[in-house]
């Protein structure tokens, strides 16, 4: 058994070669975007990584486009019904 501390101070025992993807389809509900890596022991891991050793782990979670878009400078485009960011609109010419 491994013994994993958790993002929020959780600790989680599982086998030794367990990998991450059952805790991120436990924690998915509270995001609203896809977990899509983890960090273990500070080294960024595919979510199917066998662990090996006791560790800590932070899941990493997908930007939602507005975020993505305000964190590199761009405007981005909405559904018109929705107010749901769609795209990043991208200037390629600057």
């Amino acid at each position: 058994m491994i013994t994993l501390t958790l993002y929020n101070g959780e600790i989680r025992h599982m086998p030794k070669g367990s990998t991450l993807l059952p805790l991120a389809e436990e924690f998915a509900k509270d995001f609203a975007t896809p977990i899509v890596e983890g960090i273990f022991n500070g080294e960024t891991i595919d979510l199917q990584a066998p662990l090996q050793e006791d560790g800590t782990v932070r899941l990493v979670r997908k930007p939602a486009i507005s975020q993505y878009a305000k964190m590199k400078g761009l405007r981005y485009v909405t559904n018109v019904n929705t107010n749901v960011p769609t795209a990043p609109i991208v200037n390629f010419h600057r």
